[in-house]
């Protein structure tokens, strides 16, 4: 449905700002600490 859409992509949002916060890094340069 259009709710788990939204919901996935709340998580994904939500994992790319903690990445950033633990790293000091951007999502997309936190790549390198995600492989």
């Amino acid at each position: 449905t259009v709710q788990l859409v939204w919901i996935a992509l709340g998580e994904v949002i939500a994992y790319q700002n903690t990445t950033y916060f633990i790293t000091g890094c951007s999502p997309k340069e936190s790549l390198f600490f995600r492989a």
